[in-house]
């Protein structure tokens, strides 16, 4: 009898030794798994990366149609800028290059107070899932949250009524809103930066004193005949006074023509081959070219004037037999 209670004892000591372990297990699992996930919340939260990006939409959308997006805001809970509507935004072409440089996934402002917002709308579980993360208040202003291109989220502050403030070594004074210049300019080789000529109407813009502008994101590829070959300056920082402009040079292409001498109706050379190499968009006049063979006399061209594309051109020369 006595066996057996013991053998009792043991198995109650068992089970109750074994339901602590599995009860430290969970415990570590779940404290395991909160610490993973504030881990990576950290990595995609407010990062360094997202916010100075967020910071730069910021100051652009305080030099936008702020007004009218306050007014819209006081009926509505939120608006998607991410395609950067007309009704805010000036210029398209530049918004949508300045969100696709800073790697701009979406982009939203809402009022400050983002109990609203979060109670109700359309925005998807990981956008809600960061916003549920903020810290907000009540007082007056707005908010600016974004998502990125690489996975990370961020979220700034805009009062009501202020602008971005900056001051940069007392070159500017804090309302200060600075133009800046573009140039497109169009060279032969790299050594005539200085006498190029302009390749496109400049770009002219306008933001914040303080604020740096990017070159690159200005720059063009519509003209086959031109390679972007660098910038007078990669960026700049906008001043009261200062040199708020910058050059993007374009280098020529070069580009050849080859013109046949040819008897009439055939394709029997009467002469060699003419090679002449030029840039492309230069246009060639074949007359000059045309050849004296003796037994033969020029009859006609198959273009007088040839424009030298990318890719080599051909043309030819027409000869008549003199009897």
């Amino acid at each position: 009898m006595k066996k057996l209670n013991r053998k009792g004892f043991i198995l109650t000591e068992t089970l109750i030794v074994a339901t602590m372990l599995v009860s430290v297990l969970l415990i570590l699992y779940i404290e395991f798994k909160n610490v993973n996930t504030n881990f990576s919340e950290s990595y995609s939260y407010n990062a360094i990366g997202a916010s100075y990006n967020l910071y730069n939409v910021k100051k652009y959308v305080e030099t936008s149609n702020y007004s009218a997006m306050a007014e819209y805001l006081k009926t509505n809970d939120y608006i998607d800028l991410t395609s950067c509507p007309n009704l805010y935004f000036d210029s398209l072409d530049y918004c949508e290059i300045l969100f696709k440089k800073l790697g701009i996934k979406k982009v939203i402002i809402t009022n400050e107070n983002l109990f609203p917002l979060i109670e109700n709308n359309d925005l998807g579980e990981d956008f809600n899932k960061y916003i549920r993360k903020i810290n907000y208040d009540k007082s007056d202003g707005y908010r600016l949250i974004a998502s990125f291109d690489d996975g990370s989220y961020s979220s700034i502050k805009v009062l009501n009524g202020y602008r971005f403030l900056f001051i940069l070594a007392d070159s500017c004074n804090v309302t200060n809103i600075i133009p800046f210049t573009i140039h497109h300019v169009g060279v032969n080789s790299s050594a005539e930066q200085a006498s190029g000529t302009e390749l496109y109407e400049p770009n002219n813009g306008r933001d914040t004193c303080g604020s740096k502008v990017y070159t690159e994101m200005y720059a063009r590829s519509d003209n086959k005949c031109y390679y972007l070959s660098g910038f007078t300056k990669e960026d700049f920082t906008l001043v009261n006074g200062g040199d708020n402009q910058a050059s993007i040079i374009y280098q020529r292409k070069e580009s050849s023509l080859i013109i046949h001498h040819y008897i009439e109706n055939t394709e029997v050379e009467v002469a060699p081959d003419t090679f002449i190499s030029n840039f492309c968009g230069n246009t060639i006049y074949t007359e000059q070219y045309r050849k004296n063979v003796s037994g033969y006399m020029f009859i006609d061209a198959e273009e007088d004037t040839v424009t030298l594309t990318d890719s080599q051109r051909e043309t030819n020369l027409y000869y008549r037999e003199v009897h």
